[in-house]
């Protein structure tokens, strides 16, 4: 895969991270599960590479200055710290999932290939 396209990739992903803590902190079960889910499997199936999935724990330290959520009515009222925590490891989860489903998909495909080139059903 081309590097400026991985880079692309990596930088989708660090930005809806970073949107996704802004929803954590402006309403604590806002759409950040879906945000996640987005561009975590958009990075682990666009690289195929699973050792991305530690760029996920960058959402807890970018959580930490903000505190508790400005939606207090949950109660009791967790810091969006630890809501990053979740999104950390759900994350991390997608990324290695999408990214070992695409290298087996194209494992398959590379063998499907070669058999119809080799000419061997």
């Amino acid at each position: 895969m081309a590097l400026m396209a991985r880079i692309a990739l990596v930088a989708i992903y660090l930005t809806g991270t970073v949107v996704a803590v802004f929803s954590m902190e402006a309403d604590g079960g806002g759409s950040w599960g879906e945000i996640c889910l987005v561009v975590s499997v958009l990075l682990g199936a666009g690289t195929g590479d699973f050792r991305f999935a530690p760029l996920s724990l960058l959402a807890i330290p970018i959580a930490i200055p903000f505190g508790y959520p400005d939606d207090v009515a949950a109660d009791p009222v967790f810091p969006v710290w630890v809501a990053a925590m979740y999104f950390a490891v759900f994350s991390s989860t997608l990324i290695m999932v999408a990214a070992f489903a695409r290298q087996g998909i194209e494992s398959r495909l590379r063998r499907r290939r070669t058999s119809r080139d080799s000419g061997v059903t």
